[in-house]
């Protein structure tokens, strides 16, 4: 009786370009797991970030596991869909100026967004390659325990290690530059709106000091907000970032006060503003 051959693709060529995305796909869910904040930061939603990045987690790493243990056309297809998503924030670095991807940076591992990008197409290609070659099948019971059980995992690992202190003390992150009467800006700089709001406090509060702060390491992007503001912008990480309000939304303004944030809103209207008075 001849034996039954394996499940999966039916060319070699198929199964390396399989293995290697997997590789890929593995990086990348590991980068999470070791800088899970950092990469809460990448979340392109305002709301339900933990969520956002269990979603992915879990769907990066059953994608691998996939590929690897259950070779299948939908392990293929939801790759493919990973991989795209991915090149299209890639896009948006790329059109920041970003130095980096991110995509392994807790890793140890730098890679440019174009070369990154070039990476994701080239998989993505070798993708179909590898889908034509694969036969159909149905789901077995193995696959969908795994599945069910990472993506529980990937949930509760998200939402438990993304939680944050939401007040540090200023003087840690800012040292002498944090002051009494600075206005401070949680910024993203390739943001319109961020530059928006930095117009509208500049103008508001001429007699005051403003500082800038961002978690993006943007490339050009920080150099010409710089350049247009002539103000400090301070690149944090983005667990300081994130724990300074709780927040990683932008932009943000405050007034610092000690070593407690204000929370303020630049003025739409032309009311006349209010004269500070002098301190005792």
């Amino acid at each position: 009786m001849k034996e039954q051959s394996r499940p999966g693709t039916t060319s070699k060529a198929g199964r390396w370009i399989t293995g290697l995305v997997a590789a890929l796909l593995l990086l990348g869910a590991v980068n999470k797991v070791v800088a899970p904040v950092t990469a809460l930061g990448h979340m392109p939603f305002a709301s339900a970030r933990p969520l956002q990045l269990a979603t992915v987690l879990a769907m990066e790493v059953c994608a691998a596991l996939g590929l690897l243990l259950f070779p299948s056309r939908r392990a293929i297809w939801l790759s493919a869909v990973l991989l795209t998503a991915f090149s299209a924030y890639l896009l948006h670095l790329i059109h920041a100026g970003a130095a980096s991807c991110g995509c392994f940076d807790s890793l140890g591992i730098e890679r440019s967004p174009r070369i990154a990008l070039a990476t994701n197409l080239a998989a993505i290609g070798g993708l179909f390659y590898a889908l034509r070659r694969t036969q159909p099948r149905t789901w077995t019971g193995s696959e969908a325990v795994l599945c069910l059980g990472l993506t529980v995992i990937s949930v509760t690992f998200a939402c438990a290690t993304t939680r944050v202190p939401k007040h540090l003390a200023l003087e840690q992150l800012l040292g002498s530059q944090a002051a009494g009467r600075d206005i401070l800006l949680k910024i993203s700089p390739a943001c319109d709106a961020c530059l928006q709001t930095t117009r509208q406090v500049l103008s508001e509060y001429p007699a005051r000091r403003v500082i800038a702060i961002t978690y993006v390491n943007a490339g050009r992007a920080n150099r010409d907000y710089v350049e247009r503001f002539h103000i400090p912008l301070i690149v944090f990480g983005v667990q300081e970032f994130f724990a300074l309000d709780g927040t990683l939304e932008v932009p943000r303004c405050y007034r610092l006060q000690g070593t407690q944030l204000i929370a303020c809103q630049t003025r739409t209207s032309r009311e006349p503003r209010k004269t500070p008075s002098a301190p005792d």
